[in-house]
């Protein structure tokens, strides 16, 4: 661009050479645009939208955030032994009291898991994953 003579000649060219480069940038930044928010995956969005209720697609949103953090907890933990603090409830929940070092939600929530699931990390994940689902859903 500039080879830094300082003629004038030069100074008109590096000008239009720069307001050149700054056209091409909007314009592939324009296509870019209608790209993301004019292309195929919008409109199945919109014609999904059209055709489910509000409580439908809360819904569904609900049950794909339950599942990511399902599969996220049995990938992570995949290769290593119980959480400590899993351990230390599941513990808890083996009587009734009301408080350990903590207050008793926690082991009164185990309990209640456990008396309908067998006490195994999958079936602690899937209550941690529904416990964040539910915070989710009610707030």
């Amino acid at each position: 661009m500039d080879n830094g003579c300082g003629c004038a000649e030069c100074d008109v060219r590096t000008v239009a050479d720069r307001k050149l480069m700054i056209s091409a940038i909007r314009n592939s930044i324009e296509r870019i645009r209608q790209i993301l928010w004019n292309g195929q995956h919008v409109r199945v969005a919109e014609a999904f939208e059209r055709r489910h209720s509000a409580n439908a697609l809360f819904g569904v949103a609900l049950a794909a955030y339950f599942l990511l953090w399902a599969l996220y907890f049995w990938v992570s933990n995949a290769s290593v032994d119980t959480h400590f603090d899993l351990s230390e409830a599941s513990v808890w929940a083996e009587r009734f009291a009301f408080g350990y070092k903590h207050p008793p939600m926690t082991a009164w929530l185990f309990t209640a898991w456990f008396s309908v699931f067998p006490r195994a990390d999958w079936a602690a994940y899937v209550l941690s994953a529904t416990t964040l689902s539910l915070t989710l859903a009610l707030t």
